[in-house]
């Protein structure tokens, strides 16, 4: 019988969580994206209960032809946050779940941010770490040295902090070209995650992942792990509406 066809994933992006409806203690612009504690364990239930697989990104990104992803999400979280930690981490272990969180190492250690020794500790229950480059910067807007720099140097931090190949970049604030990906493939990395909001498919040099915000219900998680068309066309939508606009208003920016 002929294998059944490679199917998308849905690769969930968080970036933090919070016990309360909002974290107060971040900028106004960036609240959206933090996601009440409770709320995120009844997500996480979500996908259980519609019989989709939460995978390790490692195991669906590599996943062999023989193998179909039917059915799978990913769940990953951006910036290393301390609630990746504190909150985060103690929900997936209740779910049965793991999760592949993205670090700047520039910030490993500083206040509000996870340690090293909070990382290894995730990593025995299956936690999975890759790089979110060095600092949270735009990548587009650096030099090659710059760029370069930022990719090595997390690269080399996380594998010698952790004794383990970081083979994924995730692109701070989704910034990235053609040179970007390029770059990181040269550093060694095996593929880069965007904030794209479109389905994944396995063994692609980018990983598009979609953005969970502090509003989104059930429902919605429903939706994107599905594969609901209409919802991913509606946020396709959206972020051209937004990020069009600011991309020029960067690209003016940096050409004065």
């Amino acid at each position: 019988m002929a294998d059944r066809p490679l199917e998308r994933a849905a690769v969930l992006m968080f970036h933090g969580l919070t016990h309360g409806e909002t974290n107060i203690d971040v900028p106004v612009r960036e609240r959206k994206y933090w996601v009440n504690a409770d709320r995120f364990s009844r997500q996480l239930n979500a996908i259980r209960d519609s019989g989709a697989a939460i995978v390790p990104l490692y195991s669906f990104w590599s996943r062999p032809a023989e193998t179909p992803a039917a059915g799978a999400a990913v769940i990953t979280f951006d910036d290393g946050a301390i609630s990746d930690y504190e909150i985060a981490f103690p929900r997936l272990l209740e779910a049965n779940a793991t999760a592949s969180f993205f670090l700047n190492t520039g910030t490993v250690g500083r206040p509000g941010y996870v340690s090293w020794d909070q990382v290894r500790e995730m990593r025995k229950y299956g936690m999975t770490f890759y790089s979110h480059s060095h600092d949270h910067v735009y990548l587009t807007k650096l030099s090659l040295s710059a760029l370069a720099f930022q990719m090595q140097q997390s690269r080399q931090m996380l594998e010698e902090k952790l004794g383990v190949p970081a083979e994924f970049l995730s692109l701070p604030f989704g910034d990235g070209n053609g040179v970007v990906i390029r770059e990181a493939l040269r550093a060694g990395f095996a593929a880069v995650c965007t904030s794209r909001c479109v389905r994944a498919q396995p063994g692609q040099t980018t990983i598009d992942r979609v953005a969970v915000y502090a509003g989104s219900g059930v429902r919605t998680i429903r939706r994107m792990v599905g594969g609901d068309p209409w919802f991913y066309a509606g946020r396709a939508a959206k972020a051209a509406l937004i990020h069009i606009p600011k991309r020029i208003i960067l690209t003016k920016a940096h050409a004065n």
